[in-house]
């Protein structure tokens, strides 16, 4: 019966490495390397969906605002059916109707690009899209709403304001009274808007 050498270990109780010859000082396991790369990815993923919602935030508050201003420019026109009461029949600038469309053509033309962009994001969130797939999404969006917005607001403004110079030759003493100053302080506020 051949003695078994004291200093050699037994194969048996050896780690498959270090038995098939290789240091485990070599580097870590390949199982430990897998995990690694899938919590690295993990948090890759966390990151994006974290910017995902840092976007979905600034388009819904971005929206809130455009709707306030809507709301304020309506209540506007709506003055005197509000609170009792009628603009100056001879006034002829009509600026509250100005004001109005401001609001209801620009701000909403704003508006609709952020619903556009939000109720799209809700469908794919709703479908499970991949997280590589919300994040070309948000990007590719952001970039389309930005051009829509460099091509309405700054036409939409300067329309504005060229059509509603013309009205200044319509300027007379009743449209400075009552509902008509309101009407007419709130339509230099915009114009100032347009030219700023």
């Amino acid at each position: 019966m051949e003695m078994e050498d004291p200093e050699r270990p037994f194969i048996g109780n050896q780690d498959p490495d270090q038995a098939a010859g290789e240091s485990p000082s070599a580097g870590p396991p390949l199982r430990r390397m897998r995990t690694s790369l899938v919590s690295r990815r993990r948090m890759e993923e966390m990151q994006q969906q974290e910017t995902h919602q840092k976007y979905l935030g600034m388009q819904v508050g971005e929206l809130v605002w455009t709707i306030l201003y809507i709301i304020v420019l309506t209540l506007a026109y709506f003055l005197p059916a509000i609170f009792g009461g009628d603009r100056d029949v001879d006034c002829q600038m009509n600026t509250a109707l100005a004001n109005g469309m401001f609001g209801w053509v620009l701000f909403g033309l704003d508006a609709m690009t952020s619903v556009i962009w939000i109720s799209v994001f809700a469908i794919k969130r709703s479908r499970d899209a991949p997280v590589a797939a919300m994040t070309e999404y948000v990007e590719k969006a952001t970039i389309a709403q930005a051009v829509a917005k460099a091509f309405i607001n700054p036409l939409g403004y300067a329309i504005f304001f060229y059509w509603n110079m013309v009205q200044w030759s319509s300027l007379t003493d009743e449209c400075l009274t009552g509902y008509d100053l309101f009407d007419f302080l709130l339509w230099i506020l915009l114009l100032l808007l347009c030219v700023a």
